[in-house]
């Protein structure tokens, strides 16, 4: 499985002058430093819940080794139906149909349906057929939205508490290195009712 963004969020949930208020800096000298922050706190906020917070495109290609395609390793005489959950949270929508690549050549694949869940999705293909050299490729949307009121406050206040942690350590040493991403006790608390990891 491979995932590549596509297009990245417009904007962060949390704006730099909300960040400056959080934190008690009026000064602007830091701006930078705290808009880089703020995305860095938002990538480990995603990491650690598995959900994507503003809305971003990303391409999926799984390979005739991943479990969920390799029964479709048959003859075309022998079509079979394949699921994949697609990893994106909450889903959103396709971004055009899904296709088979090769390194010479690509196809469109337009026998299938999408089943949306609370959040994540899954994708049937019905009557797939591939051979040892083609993969699949799905592109979708997904996340709360693309202003940052649509996200969940409580993402936005774990982005603000990550924030205040990276912006007080910012020699690069986390006070928590046992939490990943510098998610710290508080934070990890926080948004543990809300992980939801992908599995492919």
């Amino acid at each position: 499985m491979h995932l590549k963004l596509i297009t990245p969020p417009g904007g962060e949930p949390v704006s730099v002058e909300e960040a400056k208020r959080y934190l008690r800096v009026e000064a602007d000298e830091d701006q930078e430093i705290i808009a880089n922050l703020i995305t860095t706190a938002r990538l480990a906020v995603e990491s650690y819940t598995g959900r994507n917070l503003m809305t971003q495109t990303w391409r999926l290609t799984l390979h005739q080794t991943n479990p969920a395609l390799s029964a479709c390793l048959i003859s075309p005489f022998n079509r079979r139906k394949a699921t994949i959950k697609l990893p994106g949270n909450p889903f959103i929508c396709l971004q055009g149909h899904p296709k088979l690549v090769s390194q010479s050549a690509e196809w469109e694949i337009k026998d299938y349906h999408v089943v949306k869940g609370l959040s994540q999705a899954l994708l049937g293909l019905h009557g797939l057929s591939l051979n040892e050299t083609q993969s699949l490729q799905v592109d979708f949307r997904c996340g709360y939205g693309d202003s940052p009121e649509e996200v969940p406050l409580t993402f936005r206040q774990a982005i603000l508490m990550l924030v205040a942690e990276l912006y007080d350590n910012r020699n690069g040493q986390s006070s928590h290195p046992t939490q990943p991403a510098f998610i710290n006790d508080a934070v990890a608390c926080l948004l543990e009712p809300l992980r939801c990891l992908a599995v492919i």
